[in-house]
């Protein structure tokens, strides 16, 4: 993901200022608890008057805070300047900022996949297949080969193949989503 994010700051000068004549922008930052604290380092030289030889150094620095969205992977972040321009009128030193940062989200997890539906059950097509998944005193468990469908619940699954949503969720990783395949034990 990548965002560009302004900033404008004016800077008054206290000394008078014929002329900028070099100017240079430098960033320095860090992250925590998903706020960018930092400065932007801002030097160069400057002429007081138009007969003047030589120029005077100036450098500022601007802070400033960014509260970042907590679905940020903060390892992913990066924080940049990625375009800067000036304007210089009345003593008034006006800066415009791009800042360009990329990340990463946190994928979001749907919370209601395991939840009873309301409604009736749909039952879709099923595609199943039977194999032999441990070998056991006694003889085989033998289990099937579910694809979940878009929409479709645990409770429909354990419905329809008459086995507790427990015994799904011990065969199977805590991912449940469209597509993937559960193994579903005969409970016999």
């Amino acid at each position: 993901m990548e965002n560009i994010i302004s900033f404008k700051k004016e800077v008054k000068f206290n000394t008078f200022i014929y002329e900028i004549n070099d100017i240079h922008l430098d960033l320095d930052y860090q992250v925590n608890n998903y706020v960018i604290d930092g400065f932007y380092i801002i030097n160069g030289d400057y002429k007081d008057s138009e007969i003047k030889v030589g120029f005077e150094p100036f450098d500022y620095k601007i802070p400033f805070s960014i509260e970042l969205d907590n679905n940020i992977v903060l390892d992913t972040l990066t924080f940049n300047i990625d375009d800067f321009n000036y304007e210089f009128k009345d003593n008034i030193l006006t800066l415009k900022i791009d800042n360009l940062i990329t990340y990463e989200e946190y994928e979001e997890v749907e919370e209601d996949l395991f939840k009873t539906p309301d409604d009736d059950l749909r039952v879709d097509e099923v595609d199943l297949e039977e194999k032999v998944i441990a070998d056991i005193e006694d003889g085989f468990i033998t289990y099937k080969v579910h694809v979940v469908k878009e929409n479709e619940t645990l409770d429909e699954i354990a419905l329809l193949y008459n086995v507790s949503k427990s015994t799904i969720l011990l065969y199977n990783k805590d991912e449940f989503k469209s597509g993937i395949k559960l193994i579903i034990p005969n409970e016999e």
